[in-house]
């Protein structure tokens, strides 16, 4: 064809002269209407017409046209090249490698073909097959970028970046100009944490084409990652600008304002993603996440059962939604979409150990061992699964396997205060209290913040007849968390074993008012034999407290 101004030839199915830029869309598109009419049993013609129909984003029209042209001639390759393209921009991938099939097929030595129905086998995850056909594409045109990056991003899928990141390398080597290349290696250093790397490939991709709203959003991950929050807001600002009618780039900027907890921000952005792009999983993913971080679990169920609606095979969604049961304690559900999410992915060890946290919930601590051992299995690296299992051990008094546990735990991460605090829970349940507090200790010396670590020492001090340390602790946590029933209590415990009594009295009452379902009567009872008395009136006060009011005897 030739641009109607210069006469300039334009590669067939594309509108803009790169002569004059004068766009030929309607002339193209009237003499494709005029060529049909005098020759409409001629498939060529209606693939032509199709491919305009499809750079004009009327994809109804497009598939129309490369269905008739299949239908005319169902032996020709690059009809089905044409409507799989289409199907491509339909996100329908099923039918996408369908169409390649047969292409290939019909023309088994085209490395296009290969490609294609490669980048289809990806999409749909089957990464073997995309690998296969990537790998004939080469073969068949070693020289050609654009297969090499197809294949860097199914091994980067695979997570075996050392060849992803070959294969990006010679897509660049090859075409140093193109800036898709550096942007998706870039990806592959940042699946690495090879952030600085990441960094110069994608600031690359910008410089060679600074108009890209996808390598601004591609670079503010990067910042999200290194936790500089003004640069990946500023790159997510840019996205949105660049392209403000497309809602990736609303969600991406969305994510970015829950990672810096501006949640109305958040949500403002993604509900613009969802209005833009109603039936996309991944904006109500994140929309959801952003309701579970204000703790609205609610309309964060809501959200991840709609993803779920739109891609039912992904595994990462069940387990968002079990983490929202689990917080409303809805376990069985929980433990549901824990083992659909297993099912789906089993090899990933949070499935594993979550849906370990759901039976240990629901008291089934055998389960629960079994799915903390599994994602041991998987992952023997992390910590925090042995000392899970060291809390199941403790549920069923195995304290010698409990033990073991906690010190696996601790060697793999000796700065984590709740494996102090844990460990020493079981020294103190195997009445070593010297070590439970040296475990009581360390964990405060990480975090002494937390007032069940203190309440936990305070225990132990007890034990060892140090009531007055007992009493610093217990005071601790009180003034960490005043709102604790139990720390009154435990207060007026070290106070009652100091025979402080006019002291202990107001802490249990307080417990009482804190928590009037489980009030302390057998520890304020016993202060009538030790030299005070409660009169009728104080205990009448007691069973509805408020303040009480001691008299010596």
């Amino acid at each position: 064809m030739e641009c109607k101004k210069c006469n300039t030839k334009i590669e067939e199915g594309k509108e803009i002269c790169p002569n004059c830029g004068n766009d030929n869309d309607q002339n193209v598109a009237t003499i494709g209407y005029k060529t049909i009419a005098l020759a409409s049993d001629v498939a060529l013609y209606y693939n032509n017409r199709g491919r305009v129909y499809s750079e004009l984003k009327d994809y109804v029209n497009a598939l129309e046209d490369c269905n008739k042209a299949v239908a005319l001639a169902s032996d020709v390759a690059l009809y089905y090249d044409s409507r799989g393209r289409v199907y491509n921009e339909l996100k329908d991938y099923a039918n996408v490698l369908e169409d390649y099939k047969k292409a290939v097929a019909l023309d088994p030595k085209s490395a296009p073909y290969y490609n294609s129905r490669g980048d289809a086998y990806h999409k749909l995850k089957n990464y073997t097959n995309a690998l296969e056909d990537h790998n004939k594409a080469i073969a068949l045109d070693p020289q050609n970028a654009l297969y090499y990056d197809s294949r860097g991003r199914t091994y980067s899928e695979l997570k075996d970046y050392a060849k992803a990141l070959e294969d990006h390398g010679k897509a660049i080597e090859l075409d140093p100009g193109n800036a898709q290349y550096y942007d998706n290696r870039g990806f592959v250093y940042l699946s690495k944490s090879d952030y600085p790397k990441a960094l110069e490939d994608h600031n690359k991709a910008i410089t060679l084409d600074p108009n890209n709203a996808l390598y601004y959003k591609s670079r503010g991950r990067v910042y999200r990652m290194l936790e500089d929050y003004p640069n990946a807001l500023a790159d997510a600002n840019k996205a949105v600008e660049l392209d403000p009618n497309d809602p990736l780039y609303y969600n991406s900027r969305g994510n970015t304002y829950l990672t810096l907890e501006d949640y109305p921000k958040a949500l403002e952005d993604q509900n613009k993603a969802i209005e833009l792009d109603p039936n996309d999983a991944r904006y109500y993913t994140s929309r959801g996440e952003t309701y579970f971080n204000m703790e609205d679990y609610p309309n964060a169920l809501a959200d991840f059962s709609k993803a779920l609606e739109f891609a039912p095979k992904v595994a990462q969604y069940y387990n968002n939604r079990g983490n929202a049961y689990q917080m409303q304690k809805d376990y069985g559900k929980a433990l549901a979409d824990y083992t659909q999410a297993i099912e789906l992915a089993p090899k990933n060890s949070t499935y594993c150990n979550n849906r370990g946290d759901a039976h240990y919930k629901l008291e089934d601590y055998p389960k629960a061992l079994s799915d903390y051992g599994k994602a041991i299995g998987l992952n023997p690296k992390n910590a925090t699964y042995y000392s899970n299992c060291g809390l199941a051990y403790n549920k069923l008094e195995d304290l010698t396997n409990a033990l073991a546990a906690y010190n696996k735990a601790i060697e793999l991460d000796p700065q984590n205060a709740p494996h102090y605090n844990n460990r020493g829970d079981v020294y103190y349940n195997q009445a070593s209290y010297y070590d439970a507090l040296k475990d009581y200790n360390k964990a405060i010396e990480l975090n002494s913040k937390n007032a069940l670590y203190h309440s936990n020492r305070g225990f132990t001090h007890s034990r060892l007849k140090d009531y007055d340390k007992a009493l610093t602790d217990h005071s601790k946590s009180v003034e960490l968390a005043p709102k604790t029933a139990s720390y009154y209590n435990n207060r007026g415990d070290a106070y009652y074993n100091l025979q402080d009594y006019r002291k202990a009295l107001p802490d249990y009452t307080q417990a009482i008012e804190l928590n009037p379902k489980k009030p302390c009567i057998t520890q304020i009872a016993g202060t009538l034999t030790t030299g005070w008395k409660i009169t009728q009136k104080h205990w009448k006060i007691l069973k509805k407290p408020t303040s009480l009011i001691l008299a010596k005897s």
